[in-house]
């Protein structure tokens, strides 16, 4: 099967009780952000270029592949990197995924 490549988002969402990182990927079209999580620690094992498992959220807004700021009542949202990502599955088949393995190489995102 050959790897399919999408845009996608790292954020660093705080200021609640549990901070974490969010990953958007944009399936492209109209439709939500397919959006998987993983705890705070995770953005520093991708930076050493460790593999890292994200579990399965619910889709998020669109607004999100570029939103940095306060979420009303929710804490703040912050980049951490954007670019894109290389799945070796088709990106209607994220949807039906409950986690993802994750490694950040040469400015990709390999999942």
């Amino acid at each position: 099967m050959p790897d399919w490549e999408l845009p996608f988002t790292l954020s660093l969402h705080e200021g609640i009780l549990e901070p974490h990182i969010d990953l958007f990927l944009d399936p492209g079209g109209i439709s939500r952000l397919i959006t998987f999580g993983t705890y705070v620690s995770g953005w520093e094992l991708l930076q050493k270029g460790e593999e890292v498992t994200l579990l399965r959220k619910d889709d998020h807004r669109r607004i999100y592949m570029n939103y940095e700021g306060v979420i009303e009542g929710k804490g703040s949202i912050r980049i951490l990197i954007r670019g894109t990502a290389k799945i070796n599955a088709s990106p209607e088949s994220l949807s039906e995924r409950t986690e993802l393995r994750a490694t950040l190489r040469d400015g990709l995102l390999h999942l």
